[in-house]
């Protein structure tokens, strides 16, 4: 099977508790979800990325972005270049890249 066969719910619309936050945010947070779904799609097509959901793993990445403002910070013993690195790895396994 293909890797773009594996994909079953590809990505549609912001899902609706999304709507509930302020026009502002929610068409920046809608216009990132849409370029990372794009990307997803796109590798999916090239069959980089072994994808079961598209919709669910944008918003797993999508998630560790939003919470990696929650905690990091100066005191932490790790740089900012540090935590993108271990950040760009965790996304890659989600979305089966290189397998």
């Amino acid at each position: 099977m293909s890797r773009s066969a594996r994909s079953r719910t590809s990505w549609t619309s912001t899902p609706p508790a999304c709507k509930r936050i302020t026009p502002p945010r929610d068409a920046l947070r809608e216009r990132c979800r849409r370029i990372l779904a794009d990307v997803l799609e796109l590798g999916l097509r090239q069959e980089e990325f072994a994808i079961e959901d598209v919709l669910l793993t944008v918003t797993a990445i999508g998630g560790l972005g939003v919470q990696v403002a929650q905690w990091f910070g100066p005191g932490l013993d790790r740089t900012r270049e540090q935590v993108a690195q271990q950040y760009v790895q965790f996304a890659l396994r989600m979305v089966d890249a290189g397998s």
